[in-house]
């Protein structure tokens, strides 16, 4: 905060100089630009939204951008360039480039992830075709994935947390996580991974779409019969933050992943941002459960892959997975992270107990099923097995530089 300092003049006598008068009008005009400059900064400083601060005390705003993102206000014509400290409002819009994304944060605490080549509106800018009534948000084209909060803040409107396309009306619940494409005409496609979505139709059709489920709706409001959605895939190699060894003229490697239940075909994907923005591999419909990418320099890739079930539809994808493709003696001087396991046991039939310790940082996966590890390396988790009978589960640790190293146990499992 700034202050402006008095200072008092004294006169000596009634007679005053000239000189002094000019001085005394050239003070008091620079105090008045020095309190017009104080303010305008304090204004600035004011207007600029603190990344920290909750949504609650504010609109929506953004918690990430990336790529090519415009913003266009509303009441205005233009584009303007996007940043994590653009301020949103009530009727703007927000559009994403080929390789743009954005994440958003409604005061109702609930994410929107906007993925590329995507439009949508904010705060109640566009209202459902069927029941009239406000949507925290629109989606014209493109996809987004949304997070709802697992309790919305007490405050937030009975609506806050509604969204629309040109076909449907909808409404995440608690806690419910699902993705949402819209094609140039207004179709929609809703794909639920947890949790359940309320629609409404442009037609009048009212749905309930539950974890695993997805569901078409055309430019009319026609709703399509439900399709179960197969559960995403299991990565096995290479494993997350892995070294992988390779020529710097013709890089190769060899993804492999495991088969689920419900899945015709697969999707990969693979990119040189976690972000999936612009992934340079995107091939559908594999049958095989493993890929080998060619042509790759040396550098860090990530890669993922959803299950396929229906035509055209995918089920969520897997965690992505990173690798570092580099010279072979830099894969043989990774040291392999400590890995303590202090119980590995059935606490059921076929739920596994797995529990201990590795160096911060470090991933972890049985049988490429990857656990959480705390900020301080321990983990403790239960796993379901895939198959009864005796059988080997491989604990594999693979540090933050591409050591690694693999444990297997020999394990019984019971039929129910």
């Amino acid at each position: 905060m700034f202050r402006r300092g008095q200072q008092h003049w004294r006169v000596e006598d009634d007679l005053l100089d000239w000189f002094y008068v000019r001085y005394k009008h050239v003070y008091l005009v620079l105090g008045l630009s020095a309190l017009l400059v104080a303010g305008w900064g304090a204004y600035r400083l004011a207007a600029q939204v603190d990344p920290a601060l909750p949504a609650s005390l504010g609109g929506a705003r953004f918690l990430l951008v990336d790529g090519i993102v415009s913003v266009r206000k509303a009441g205005h014509g233009d584009w303007i360039p996007a940043d994590r400290r653009t301020v949103l409002g009530r009727y703007d819009l927000v559009r994403t480039g080929p390789r743009g994304i954005a994440e958003i944060l409604f005061p109702d605490h609930s994410v929107v992830h906007v993925r590329p080549d995507s439009l949508i509106s904010l705060q109640g800018s566009d209202r459902d075709a069927a029941s009239g009534r406000q949507v925290a948000w629109h989606i014209s084209a493109g996809e987004v994935f949304m997070r709802a909060a697992a309790r919305a803040p007490v405050a937030a409107a009975p609506d806050s947390g509604a969204f629309s396309t040109p076909a449907v009306r909808g409404t995440l619940g608690q806690a419910a996580e699902a993705a949402l494409r819209v094609d140039p005409a207004g179709a929609s496609e809703l794909r639920q991974f947890s949790g359940s979505t309320h629609l409404e139709t442009r037609s009048g059709a009212v749905l309930e779409v539950v974890f695993s489920q997805a569901v078409r709706v055309d430019e009319r409001g026609r709703a399509a019969p439900k399709v179960i959605l197969p559960p995403p895939p299991d990565l096995l190699e290479p494993p997350h933050q892995a070294k992988v060894a390779g020529t710097k003229a013709a890089g190769k490697v060899l993804l492999t992943w495991k088969p689920v239940p419900g899945a015709e075909s697969y999707r990969l994907e693979m990119d040189r941002s976690a972000y999936f923005s612009g992934p340079f591999v995107d091939r559908r419909g594999l049958t095989d459960t493993s890929v080998e990418v060619r042509g790759l320099e040396h550098g860090q890739y990530y890669w993922r892959v959803a299950g396929e079930g229906a035509p055209q539809v995918e089920g969520r994808f897997s965690e992505y997975a990173r690798l570092t493709l580099t010279a072979p003696e830099e894969v043989r001087a990774a040291l392999p992270p400590p890995l303590q396991l202090e119980n590995l046991e059935l606490s059921s039939t076929d739920i596994l107990h797995v529990k201990g310790t590795t160096a911060p940082g470090t991933s972890v996966t049985l049988n490429g099923r990857r656990l959480g590890v705390r900020q301080d390396g321990s983990f403790s988790e239960f796993v379901q097995l895939d198959q009864a009978g005796h059988q080997t589960v491989a604990i594999r640790a693979t540090s933050l530089d591409g050591g690694m190293v693999t444990r297997r146990f020999p394990i019984a499992v019971v039929a129910r």
